[in-house]
């Protein structure tokens, strides 16, 4: 059976007579089901309306911090859709002894794809909306991290694009390390050794992924 015919079936045995999908129905409607696939603070709100008024399930497919513990990576970040995917990386851990090599060789390959003026580049997306835009250049601008860009930071409002953009040693209480980021900004954290950043990542909310590049078998296992 195809999944379209399971969802049909589901439909025609009335167990969802409407099923909430991006912005087609309204959280204030009665719902016999609201899947949303969003920031947690988004689903908190779809979470909370659904259940003070109609006691309506709710299946949420929530974002998060996903951390990569590596020693060595060009990274995926900026070529899915500029970040603004669930599980595009939102930070690097890495030893300070490796920080210098991983920022000049992100640098490099992000010249490759985007060329000396990324912001011309017809391969950098947009930001989805305005309202993520200024979300985004509020985290770069926060004053404990303005001054860690070692790499990018330009941004062109008119064409909602943000270049992709490092940052270097960003502190654990700046507001770019608090939320999730979903755009191209990509704070590093540096450690004495790479298993320390397992203590970092458990520090934190759990993330709905992480990627470890390593050949260290202990570390994998």
């Amino acid at each position: 059976m195809s999944g379209k015919d399971v969802f049909e079936a589901f439909y025609k045995k009335d167990f969802a007579k409407r099923l909430l999908l991006g912005k087609s129905a309204s959280i204030d409607a009665e719902n016999s089901m609201i899947t949303k696939a969003r920031s947690c603070k988004v689903g908190r709100i779809v979470a909370a309306a659904a259940a003070a008024k109609h006691l309506t399930p709710v299946i949420l497919e929530l974002g998060g911090k996903c951390p990569v513990a590596t020693r060595r990576s060009i990274s995926g970040k900026w070529g899915s859709n500029s970040g603004q995917t669930c599980v595009s990386p939102d930070y690097i851990i890495t030893t300070k002894e490796f920080a210098p090599k991983l920022v000049d060789t992100l640098a490099q390959e992000l010249e490759k794809f985007c060329g000396k003026d990324p912001l011309k580049s017809p391969d950098l997306s947009r930001i989805v909306n305005s309202s993520h835009f200024n979300r985004l250049t509020q985290l770069m601008d926060d004053k404990k991290v303005s001054g860690k860009i070692v790499h990018g930071g330009q941004r062109d409002k008119s064409n909602l694009k943000i270049a992709p953009t490092i940052l270097l040693d960003v502190p654990a209480d700046s507001l770019i390390m608090n939320e999730e980021i979903f755009g191209p900004l990509l704070p590093i954290i540096t450690v004495d050794k790479v298993a320390e950043g397992f203590n970092v990542i458990n520090s934190r909310e759990k993330p709905l992924a992480a990627y470890l590049f390593t050949n260290d078998e202990k570390l994998i296992n």
